[in-house]
């Protein structure tokens, strides 16, 4: 497994590179100081159009987001909702959002 910084974009770039990719597993991991950095990661519809322009043979598209942050105002429906596509397309579609505090980070302190 190997950890690095990218971006949507990154990610459809790579994937326009492997038009016959059958199986995308990511796993998205962030300690968050401002949610704007973060909400393309969070769109449902954005990875849709992604998959879909790029990914057209996918068959497993595992996906999961674990953030660190103590941050309240995620939009939790919001997010799950914009992923209508993959529990329709895709058999098994699990979502998962964790949320963890890190080492040095207490509830009352805003990062």
């Amino acid at each position: 497994m190997s950890y690095a910084t990218y971006d949507i974009n990154t990610i459809a770039y790579m994937l326009s590179c492997m038009p016959n990719l059958k199986r995308f597993n990511l796993f998205f991991g962030v300690r968050m100081r401002k949610l704007q950095c973060y909400r393309q990661w969070f769109n449902g519809y954005i990875w849709e159009e992604v998959v879909k322009r790029y990914a057209p043979c996918l068959s497993t598209f595992e996906f999961q987001i674990s953030v660190g942050k103590i941050f309240t105002n995620l939009e939790l429906d919001y997010i799950v909702n914009s992923f209508q596509y993959f529990v329709k397309n895709y058999s098994n579609w699990n979502m998962f959002i964790h949320r963890w505090i890190g080492v040095n980070e207490s509830p009352g302190k805003a990062n």
